[in-house]
């Protein structure tokens, strides 16, 4: 963020109410308009896809929300969305569906000057905004500014030159300066292609992929670039292992320094050694995050003879509990490499705000009508990952977290590390009740029954897991 006044665009200021209605609608209505969106979306999909499907994106400017839908189908993106009019931000936040809008954190700024600090976000997704800039010098300062926020991507369109309709453009705007009409009602520019990617590297970015709207045709491309102070990107794991996103070594390495206070300190095991520590948040009024780092730490199996690092596998079974229903911390960043013959591995998370663990939770006063509403949500939480033949591998008391607001109860499950797939759910099954059934800790007898009895109505078939003491 700079002291000095930002630069401000001329058409910047139109954006009123009325103009911001026009803007949602706009893109919703007519045949051709449709299809025109369905192709913006097609492109910012596979510029996600480019730029490694980041987790924590600004949509910059956001306007009214048009593509935060597309952003939110990852279900553990962070999305904050930001423009210069608050008219535009309000009608956004009114205009997206209520769900959608409880996703995305909104404020107020200008591109030219970012109200948040250097290696803020994963991504920067500036849609439309670009081609606004006519000057050579502004659009340095636009893309400085955006190298300075985005710890990693930049994805970009405007309007470039060598297609049909750069060309008929070119003679409007020659009929215009022959009336004397040169710079009338004239806030759109199209750039030499040649001239805007001379400009990315001048801003300090190199691309990574472009494609056009239609190619030949149309003047709308979208860049993905990447932040050269950033590093050359490299493989998570292997290039076997697909599931898993790239990185760059110094975004691994921002993760790996940060500051934070260690709630389990590195201990040795497997080999190796792995700790626990918990972060600030990304931005105001987001949780803070859990960082599980490792080194060495692996475990062995069939396909990994030599050894793998565990957090890998506990990713792969986050990822599997949310398709399952299974409520998880929400993943913000996972890789491993190696470094000096070792695995480094890291696993970030968000807290659970407002959950303790089991353990925890049963040291409190509690009535039996809230242990009765957490014992009925565990056994439909338990149910669900069996029914995917899931097995947690470490169900203790401490791994279980709960959240009761009045009558209603929240449960999550924690430390996946040691999950895996079973051929069939009954071993599954039977592992883990009888480990919690041994490591419940304060949870008493007529407890344990009740939650029992609740696990097996569901596996009975039942809808209702109510049962009475």
């Amino acid at each position: 963020m700079s002291d000095s006044k930002p630069i401000e665009l001329a058409f910047s200021s139109k954006y009123d109410s009325d103009h911001a209605q026009q803007y949602l609608t706009k893109h919703r209505t007519g045949l051709a308009r449709r299809l025109s969106t369905w192709r913006d979306m097609q492109l910012a999909r596979r510029a996600l896809k480019d730029a490694g499907e980041p987790n924590l994106v600004l949509d910059l400017p956001c306007g009214a929300g048009r593509f935060w839908p597309l952003l939110a189908e990852a279900p553990n993106r962070m999305i904050l969305a930001a423009d210069y009019s608050a008219d535009m931000l309000n009608t956004a936040r009114q205009g997206q569906a209520s769900e959608l809008v409880a996703r995305v954190k909104t404020f107020q700024t200008s591109a030219f000057d970012i109200e948040l600090g250097d290696n803020a976000v994963d991504s920067i997704f500036c849609m439309r905004l670009i081609h606004h800039v006519a000057d050579h010098e502004h659009r340095i300062a636009l893309l400085r500014e955006f190298a300075r926020v985005t710890r990693d991507t930049l994805i970009i369109s405007l309007w470039v030159d060598g297609n049909y309709k750069a060309m008929k453009r070119r003679r409007l705007e020659a009929r215009r300066a022959a009336k004397g009409q040169n710079g009338q009602n004239q806030n759109r520019f199209v750039v030499a292609r040649e001239v805007i990617e001379a400009e990315f590297r001048e801003a300090g970015f190199e691309q990574i992929s472009r494609r056009d709207f239609l190619p030949g045709y149309a003047m709308w491309r979208v860049y993905v670039l990447r932040s050269t102070a950033q590093g050359a990107r490299v493989s998570a794991v292997s290039p076997a292992d697909s599931r898993l996103l790239s990185f760059s070594d110094s975004r691994f390495d921002r993760w790996w320094d940060m500051q934070g206070e260690w709630v389990e300190a590195p201990n040795l095991r497997r080999g190796g050694e792995s700790g626990v520590k918990l972060l600030p948040a990304l931005a105001a009024g987001r949780p803070r995050l859990y960082s599980k780092q490792q080194v060495g730490h692996t475990y062995r199996s069939l396909l990994h003879p030599f050894g793998r690092p565990t957090v890998l596998r506990e990713e792969q079974a986050l990822q599997v509990c949310e398709e399952l229903g299974v409520p998880v911390p929400r993943r913000v960043f996972c890789a491993a490499r190696r470094h000096a013959g070792q695995w480094q591995a890291l696993l970030i998370t968000e807290e659970l705000q407002g959950y303790v663990s089991l353990q925890d939770w049963y040291a409190e006063p509690i009535s039996m009508l809230q242990r009765h509403a957490v014992l009925q949500q565990l056994a439909q939480v338990l149910w669900r990952l069996h029914q995917g033949r899931r097995q947690h591998g470490c169900l203790y008391a401490k791994h279980i977290y709960v959240r009761v607001d009045g009558a209603q109860a929240l449960v999550a499950l924690l430390d996946l590390e040691k999950s895996r797939r079973r051929l069939l759910r009954g071993p599954a099954v039977s592992h883990d009740l009888d480990q919690l059934q041994r490591h419940r800790g304060a949870m008493p007898d007529v407890d344990w029954q009740y939650l029992v009895n609740c696990y097996n109505s569901l596996s009975a078939g039942s809808e209702d897991s109510t049962h009475a003491t």
